[in-house]
């Protein structure tokens, strides 16, 4: 069964994970966690047969709400792996976005359950998939309650979701379809804002499924003796500038940043951190991305993470000229602050956030979230 849970505060947080607690105190040896507590439910925890607690399941406050889909009456077609969450500038509406390989649902009598493919330059639907990847609206009220009023099917997303500055839409990434799909407002729901940004590295692309083959090693030597090593390209995070006219796509399968006009659709440039042959390491799997925006909230600077080097990208929107800051382990998501001058980049493999002066564009701090005495990162 495929459930998520979904914690909404006045923040509107999602809760993907429990935090996990200890039952020892500090000075207990945590490799040999025991207590004399039955299993079970507490007030405000759980116990588990390792000895620890977990806790809590939410903030106080917050409601709790499955990602139901409504396709089968027993549940077993609600969406899992939620994997970002965008409020409106209005923080009225919440947008949460579901991505993986949510394939092999299935009506009771085993009979697939099938979704539409739509035509990227028309929206029109043009056929059905059996992939079910998901944006769930909410409409928010007072207290941190959430009414869901509408649920998104596209058939291929990965990380990216954000909205235009003034509310009137939100863009997705669309993973290996190569594109990034626009919805607008229309009506009190959410309609498709077409034609899509196609970022033109997989072939055919203007067909509702293209072929993937637009990864780093297309028509290279490489990919002359294998075409197994050519995959299709994946667009990551995306972020749109405060002027609403410029929108950055990481491409993580191809180590670049693509630059958008949004107004036209074209991609007005490609950014290439890393090419097939170079001997320096840099700006490879970029996954996140973040805009710093000049005084008339156009964009000026596009800030990247890299996973693969450890580090953030950082790129000269107007000349594509770019440079890098060493930060943590695996770096993933970005906030910049509203005032713009500090960036704050979580870093999975080594627990830790990375803050940035945007002016000096250096490392000025390391948050280090790991508790005292944990022997293991990630």
């Amino acid at each position: 069964m495929k459930r998520i849970i979904l914690s909404i505060t006045s923040l509107a947080v999602l809760c993907l994970m429990p935090l996990v607690a200890t039952a020892l105190s500090e000075d207990e040896d945590r490799n040999e966690a025991t207590t004399t507590l039955p299993v079970g439910n507490y007030e405000h925890s759980s116990l588990l047969p390792t000895g620890q607690f977990i806790t809590p399941t939410a903030a106080p406050g917050s409601t709790i709400q499955v990602l139901a889909t409504g396709l089968r009456a027993d549940g077993n077609a609600d969406a899992s792996e939620a994997v970002n969450t965008a409020l409106s500038p209005d923080g009225k509406t919440l947008l949460v976005l579901t991505s993986g390989w949510n394939k092999s649902n299935d009506e009771p009598n085993g009979t697939p359950i099938t979704f539409p493919i739509l035509d990227p330059i028309t929206g029109a639907s043009v056929g059905t998939t059996t992939n079910d990847e998901w944006v769930f609206v909410y409409q928010l009220g007072q207290h941190g309650a959430a009414t869901k009023i509408q649920q998104i099917s596209i058939p291929d997303t990965y990380s990216g979701l954000t909205w235009a500055p003034d509310g009137s839409r939100f863009y997705i990434s669309g993973g290996d379809d190569d594109r990034v799909y626009g919805y607008k407002a229309s009506g009190g729901q959410y309609v498709p804002d077409t034609p899509f940004i196609l970022l033109g590295h997989n072939s055919d692309q203007t067909s509702p499924t293209p072929h993937y083959d637009g990864s780093l090693l297309k028509g290279t030597r490489a990919a002359a003796v294998s075409s197994a090593l050519v995959r299709g390209a994946v667009v990551a995070g995306i972020a749109v500038s405060r002027d609403g006219k410029t929108l950055v796509a990481a491409n993580f399968e191809n180590d670049s940043l693509s630059i958008v006009d949004t107004a036209t659709r074209a991609v007005l440039r490609e950014v290439h951190f890393f090419n097939p042959g170079d001997t320096v390491a840099q700006g490879e799997f970029p996954y996140d991305a973040k805009i710093l925006c000049g005084d008339k909230g156009e964009a000026r600077t596009a800030y990247v993470t890299s996973q693969r080097d450890d580090q953030v990208m950082v790129v000269d929107v107007k000349t594509g000229n770019f440079s890098s800051i060493q930060v943590g382990s695996q770096p993933n998501r970005m906030v910049l602050s509203r005032d713009q001058r500090m960036l704050y980049v979580v870093n999975a493999n080594s627990d830790t956030v990375s803050v940035i002066d945007t002016d000096i564009q250096q490392v000025v701090r390391t948050l280090h979230l790991s508790r005292p005495h944990d022997r293991f990162k990630g």
